[in-house]
């Protein structure tokens, strides 16, 4: 996976994906871009943290296998085509969440700097969870893999029973143990680097 990983960011990287400050390559020596510079607005500050490499470890070895079933399809090309576009789309999720914090900071500079002067991760990270954005969040995430997780049987007239492609329930366990924390640690580090 690691060699279509890299070809499909090397030819990201050569259109210019990863100028724009929601994008962040699992790969450092990328070729530069073949198109001219984009002037962005920088709404957050700029800087280096990146977790793909921690992203990619949990994908491969805490994910894929609660997603999978055992057994061998054959459908390597397909797989590994699936694999690089979910972990692109965890990657933007889940570094999305500079934004996130520094729309956070914005609205209690005062709260924030303390902590932050204060160097209290741990303090900064209960002040940015809002237990009741992330429950609205799993029940939401519950009813979309119902949804679109259905193996469509066009020929069964009761919607109820058709067969789920994976468990709503899987999907929710996903969001807490592991999307939802990185996006924390995400959000932690970008105020720490952000400062004051």
């Amino acid at each position: 996976m690691d060699y279509l990983l890299r070809g499909t960011e090397v030819l990201h990287a050569t259109v210019r994906r990863y100028t724009s400050p929601d994008e962040h390559p699992f790969f450092k020596d990328l070729p530069a871009p073949i198109l001219p510079a984009e002037a962005y607005d920088y709404p957050i500050k700029k800087t280096d943290i990146n977790i793909n490499n921690h992203i990619k470890e949990i994908y491969i070895n805490k994910i894929l296998s609660a997603m999978c079933v055992e057994g061998d399809d054959g459908q390597y090309g397909s797989s590994a085509l699936c694999d690089v576009a979910a972990l692109q789309a965890l990657s933007k999720r889940i570094h999305y969440g500079k934004f996130v914090a520094e729309s956070k900071f914005l609205s209690d500079k005062e709260a924030y700097i303390s902590l932050i002067k204060a160097k209290d991760k741990a303090a900064i990270r209960e002040k940015i969870t809002n237990k009741s954005v992330e429950e609205r969040l799993i029940k939401r995430v519950v009813l979309k893999a119902a949804a679109y997780g259905k193996e469509i049987d066009h020929t069964a007239l009761d919607q109820e029973n058709q067969k789920q492609k994976i468990s709503p329930q899987l999907v929710a366990d996903i969001y807490e143990k592991w999307l939802i924390p990185l996006t924390k640690d995400v959000e932690v580090d970008y105020l720490f680097v952000r400062g004051c």
